[in-house]
């Protein structure tokens, strides 16, 4: 065996081991996701479903009721102003202070009322739905992408129907030289600017997925300049040559 296969099989040797030390840690994670981890789970969604369901006959009570209560959660040190939700109220009480996960599980608990989920079922409903971060994502019970989908088809249909925009008619974007034009290929075969996007987040986004193709193009044109100034001088030079031999 020579050298260079006796360290090629150390290598696969060591490689197996690492991978061997990793399929473990799998099984331990698989048994955690079937126990310890699920279990949690199940309990956070349960004491979710309890937090949901006093939303729900919070809300059938009446207004004197509500205010009633509003004036015993300011004696008890919880602050909130007008626009807060009753969700939120009721996971800031049942949680306390959690940071940032307090909007996260109150944002559960408005879309489950948004989709109008039965107490009963709002575990279920929470475990189909992808669990509390893809509902948290929700807006009226639709995914982001599913958001997204919505309001491409909306601006493509409305588009349609508009006027073409005058290139003279782009408004200037603060912090930036350019902005986003965007352009429609008509069914006659014209292209017609019908819209312009300001957002200098998006323009910055475009301007870097554009920056390899703007610089070779630029790099193009400057070689191509080179080139013509190139030809240029050496025409003068040969110019000059001749009218220096027929002066001689």
């Amino acid at each position: 065996m020579t050298k260079t296969s006796a360290k090629t099989t150390a290598n696969a040797s060591i490689a197996q081991a690492q991978y061997k030390a990793m399929t473990a840690v799998a099984k331990k994670v698989k048994t955690w996701n079937d126990t310890s981890y699920k279990k949690a789970t199940d309990e956070l969604y349960a004491l979710l479903a309890e937090c949901y369901s006093i939303t729900l006959t919070t809300r059938a009570q009446s207004t004197a009721v509500m205010r009633e209560l509003n004036k015993l959660l300011v004696e008890k040190g919880l602050t909130f102003n007008d626009g807060t939700k009753l969700e939120t109220k009721v996971v800031r009480v049942v949680f306390g202070n959690i940071g940032k996960r307090a909007h996260i599980y109150a944002r559960v608990l408005v879309n489950a009322r948004e989709q109008a989920v039965e107490a009963n079922g709002f575990a279920k409903w929470l475990t189909a739905q992808g669990g509390v971060e893809a509902v948290r994502r929700q807006h009226k019970g639709l995914t982001p992408t599913q958001v997204k989908q919505k309001k491409v088809k909306t601006a493509e249909e409305a588009f349609k129907t508009v006027g073409s925009k005058p290139l003279s008619s782009a408004p200037k974007v603060d912090g930036s030289d350019y902005v986003l034009a965007l352009v429609q290929h008509r069914k006659d075969g014209k292209r017609e600017i019908v819209s312009f996007c300001d957002n200098l987040p998006l323009i910055k986004q475009a301007l870097a997925k554009l920056s390899d193709s703007a610089k070779a193009e630029a790099d193009t044109k400057h070689r191509s300049e080179l080139e013509a100034a190139n030809r240029k001088l050496t025409r003068e030079i040969k110019q000059a040559e001749q009218s220096f031999k027929a002066a001689a």
